[in-house]
């Protein structure tokens, strides 16, 4: 840089084209207050009613008054309702029912109380049915898994008295040897029924399909004082099932 001498602010620099600008000139003359002068606000006119008006005035409505009542010593003073207060409208009930609908209603309660009854009666006619076969069955599903199993001294102790009187046990045994081989299979009963004598009887068949063939096994039992196999036939085709 150039090495200048310092500017002094109260001493006056020459002008020239290579001149530096003027420096800051203070002023000397003292700055004079401007006063500033507002107009007066012109007073705000009086209002005057016109000829002939005259002035209405408003009354309050007046309130209404609840006089008390006399109080006799010992009893307790009637509430006495708010002027304002509204009687709450009484409760419609429902109108009652025509008489017609109730008949049909009736109507119907009752048919279905007949048809309940109805179908209770028909499935304790069907169990009453069944019933009477299920106790000579229970004693033919043991013979003829006796039978299956080659146990001829079980099966044997389910005949009759009349049976073993016909049969030994030593003739059972061989017949039974010779019959259980051959009945060896799922079965399934295809007719049972009991009749009604004296004493009473019933006939069960089963259906015992084997390699070669069916067995039909119809097993005949009688009620004494329990019930008993009376006989047992072994066939082919499906017999007949008629007691006498």
């Amino acid at each position: 840089m150039d090495n200048q001498p310092p500017i002094e602010p109260n001493q006056p620099q020459p002008q020239g084209a290579g001149s530096a600008q003027p420096g800051f000139q203070p002023r000397t003359a003292p700055v004079q207050p401007r006063t500033f002068t507002t107009a007066p606000i012109p007073p705000r006119p009086t209002f005057s009613p016109p000829p002939g008006y005259q002035p209405v005035t408003f009354s309050d409505a007046p309130q209404p008054q609840i006089l008390p009542q006399p109080v006799v010593p010992g009893q307790t003073p009637a509430y006495q309702p708010a002027a304002s207060f509204q009687t709450p409208p009484t409760y419609q009930s429902t109108p009652a029912q025509p008489p017609k609908k109730r008949i049909i209603g009736w109507l119907l309660g009752g048919l279905i109380i007949v048809v309940a009854l109805v179908v209770s009666a028909l499935f304790g006619l069907r169990i009453l049915q069944a019933q009477p076969t299920k106790a000579p069955q229970r004693v033919s599903d043991q013979f003829i898994s006796d039978l299956q199993k080659d146990d001829p001294v079980g099966a044997y102790g389910l005949t009759s008295a009349s049976y073993q009187k016909t049969y030994s046990d030593v003739y059972f045994k061989k017949i039974v040897d010779q019959v259980s081989k051959g009945l060896q299979g799922p079965t399934s009963v295809t007719e049972r029924k009991v009749t009604k004598t004296t004493p009473p009887q019933a006939v069960v068949v089963y259906k015992i399909p084997t390699q070669y063939t069916t067995q039909y096994i119809k097993v005949t039992l009688e009620n004494g004082d329990t019930w008993q196999v009376t006989s047992f036939a072994a066939s082919t085709m499906p017999p007949a099932t008629t007691t006498k």
